[in-house]
């Protein structure tokens, strides 16, 4: 029997580099665990939005931001979900919080929201 404690698996952000839109080995892996996760789930939708840290302009971190999200999405289509399942947008520096490195690199990210 499972352990009373574990609940759904939860699909977990993805974070970048400064000024990157590769995915790390570490980035795959938790995608990778996320397509586990949405299947266990029946999870039909996901859309992804793509942040990026403040510097840079803004018009280049939006931009910056989409890149993001699409090769998270190009990745998660690599390992079997439907492309109609997958949305993405962008908000680039928008919703940035980070005032230091410290803070800038949880600004770098890739977040699912169900649909």
């Amino acid at each position: 029997t499972a352990p009373v404690d574990s609940g759904p698996c939860q699909i977990e952000t993805i974070y970048f580099d400064f000024d990157a839109d590769q995915l790390s080995s570490s980035a795959r892996d938790l995608i990778s665990a996320n397509v586990r996760c949405m299947r266990t789930r029946n999870v039909a939708r996901l859309h992804l939005t793509g942040y990026t840290d403040p510097r840079g302009t803004e018009e280049y971190n939006l931009a910056l931001g989409d890149r993001r999200a699409r090769s998270v999405m190009q990745y998660m289509t690599s390992l079997g979900v439907e492309r109609s399942a997958l949305s993405a947008s962008s908000v680039g520096e928008e919703m940035s919080t980070g005032e230091n490195e410290a803070g800038w690199r949880n600004d770098r990210k890739v977040t699912f929201t169900e649909r």
